[in-house]
């Protein structure tokens, strides 16, 4: 009975990431679906096979989650193929951050680069 509950709540979701999948609107908003389809199929093959306790399917467990992983890596990098090469610097974007290459903030004003030594944080006075 429990294991039936778990099946359908599984077998929701999965409708639920198909829906998505369907309805988009951005590639990466379908990777994602694309994965809980797949997690959700492998948890109920899981239950179902404890359920009968076969293991006979658990081989095809571990394909899957080797196939669902290998996803979000190809998309990945199709999204990154997308982008400027000039904008891959050798230090990531952190959040909040900008790179040291960018001269301007996040809301467009110019940097303000700190004082050097031995002068006075207003400007070129000593």
């Amino acid at each position: 009975m429990i294991a039936t509950v778990a099946i359908a709540g599984f077998g929701i979701a999965g409708l639920c990431a198909v829906y998505r999948l369907a309805r988009g609107p951005t590639l990466a908003d379908r990777v994602i679906a694309v994965e809980v389809a797949v997690v959700s199929l492998m948890a109920a093959v899981t239950v179902d096979a404890a359920r009968r306790g076969d293991p006979t399917f658990l081989v095809a467990l571990v394909v899957l989650a080797l196939v669902g992983l290998a996803g979000p890596f190809a998309a990945g990098r199709y999204l990154e193929r997308d982008t400027d090469p000039g904008e891959a610097a050798s230090e990531p974007l952190r959040a909040g951050r900008l790179r040291r290459s960018d001269p301007t903030r996040r809301d467009g004003g110019p940097r303000r680069r700190p004082p050097r030594r031995g002068q006075a944080p207003g400007g070129d006075r000593p």
